[in-house]
Protein backbone atom coordinates (compact mmCIF):
# COMPACT_ATOMS: atom_id res chain seq x y z
CA UNK A 1 0.00 0.00 0.00
CA UNK A 2 1.47 3.52 -1.02
CA UNK A 3 0.60 6.13 1.66
CA UNK A 4 1.16 9.72 1.09
CA UNK A 5 2.00 12.54 3.72
CA UNK A 6 3.28 16.16 3.00
CA UNK A 7 7.02 16.94 3.77
CA UNK A 8 7.49 20.18 6.04
CA UNK A 9 8.35 21.92 3.35
CA UNK A 10 5.68 21.40 1.56
CA UNK A 11 6.31 18.88 -1.18
CA UNK A 12 4.52 14.91 -1.05
CA UNK A 13 6.53 12.08 -0.15
CA UNK A 14 5.24 8.47 -0.80
CA UNK A 15 6.16 5.61 1.42
CA UNK A 16 4.89 2.08 0.64
CA UNK A 17 4.28 -0.42 3.45
CA UNK A 18 4.13 -3.98 2.92
CA UNK A 19 2.40 -6.08 5.40
CA UNK A 20 5.34 -8.45 6.99
CA UNK A 21 5.70 -11.95 7.03
CA UNK A 22 4.41 -13.97 10.54
CA UNK A 23 7.21 -15.53 12.16
CA UNK A 24 8.07 -18.91 10.82
CA UNK A 25 5.65 -18.48 7.88
CA UNK A 26 7.24 -20.35 4.84
CA UNK A 27 7.72 -18.17 1.59
CA UNK A 28 5.40 -18.84 -1.69
CA UNK A 29 7.98 -18.45 -4.74
CA UNK A 30 5.95 -16.80 -6.88
CA UNK A 31 6.82 -14.54 -10.02
CA UNK A 32 6.20 -11.40 -7.81
CA UNK A 33 9.03 -12.34 -5.83
CA UNK A 34 11.36 -13.60 -8.04
CA UNK A 35 14.99 -12.16 -7.87
CA UNK A 36 14.40 -10.71 -11.37
CA UNK A 37 11.36 -9.22 -10.84
CA UNK A 38 12.95 -7.78 -7.85
CA UNK A 39 16.10 -6.70 -9.49
CA UNK A 40 13.64 -4.76 -11.77
CA UNK A 41 11.69 -2.95 -9.07
CA UNK A 42 15.37 -1.67 -7.89
CA UNK A 43 16.10 -0.81 -10.99
CA UNK A 44 13.03 1.22 -11.52
CA UNK A 45 13.41 3.14 -8.83
CA UNK A 46 17.23 3.71 -9.67
CA UNK A 47 15.73 5.83 -13.19
CA UNK A 48 12.65 7.33 -10.60
CA UNK A 49 15.85 8.76 -8.54
CA UNK A 50 17.86 9.56 -11.28
CA UNK A 51 14.63 11.74 -13.10
CA UNK A 52 14.23 13.59 -9.98
CA UNK A 53 17.66 13.90 -8.94
CA UNK A 54 18.08 15.96 -12.03
CA UNK A 55 14.86 18.19 -12.00
CA UNK A 56 16.11 19.34 -8.46
CA UNK A 57 19.28 19.87 -10.22
CA UNK A 58 18.12 22.36 -12.56
CA UNK A 59 16.23 24.12 -9.72
CA UNK A 60 19.53 24.33 -8.45
CA UNK A 61 21.75 25.55 -11.31
CA UNK A 62 18.95 27.95 -12.03
CA UNK A 63 19.49 29.32 -8.84
CA UNK A 64 22.95 30.21 -9.58
CA UNK A 65 24.96 27.03 -7.84
CA UNK A 66 26.73 25.48 -10.82
CA UNK A 67 29.00 23.93 -8.66
CA UNK A 68 26.56 22.12 -6.73
CA UNK A 69 24.90 21.05 -10.37
CA UNK A 70 27.79 19.80 -11.64
CA UNK A 71 28.76 17.73 -9.00
CA UNK A 72 25.35 16.05 -9.13
CA UNK A 73 25.83 15.81 -13.10
CA UNK A 74 28.52 13.81 -12.18
CA UNK A 75 27.18 11.13 -10.07
CA UNK A 76 23.73 11.11 -12.83
CA UNK A 77 26.39 10.12 -15.21
CA UNK A 78 27.50 7.23 -13.28
CA UNK A 79 24.11 6.16 -13.34
CA UNK A 80 23.50 6.25 -17.01
CA UNK A 81 26.59 4.13 -17.33
CA UNK A 82 25.33 1.68 -15.41
CA UNK A 83 21.94 1.55 -15.79
CA UNK A 84 22.71 -0.48 -19.34
CA UNK A 85 24.61 -3.16 -17.38
CA UNK A 86 21.81 -3.67 -15.02
CA UNK A 87 19.24 -3.48 -17.82
CA UNK A 88 21.72 -6.40 -19.88
CA UNK A 89 22.44 -8.51 -15.89
CA UNK A 90 18.34 -8.30 -16.03
CA UNK A 91 17.55 -9.30 -19.25
CA UNK A 92 19.30 -12.31 -18.49
CA UNK A 93 18.23 -13.66 -15.58
CA UNK A 94 14.61 -13.72 -17.23
CA UNK A 95 15.51 -15.71 -19.64
CA UNK A 96 17.16 -17.93 -17.11
CA UNK A 97 13.76 -17.98 -15.78
CA UNK A 98 12.94 -17.49 -12.02
CA UNK A 99 14.90 -17.38 -9.28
Amino acid sequence: MLQRTRHRAGFLLFAATLPLPSIGAKAKPSREHSLSDTLERIYENQLALEAALMELTLVVESQGNAEVGGNVRGALDTIGENSGHIKQGLARLRVQGPH
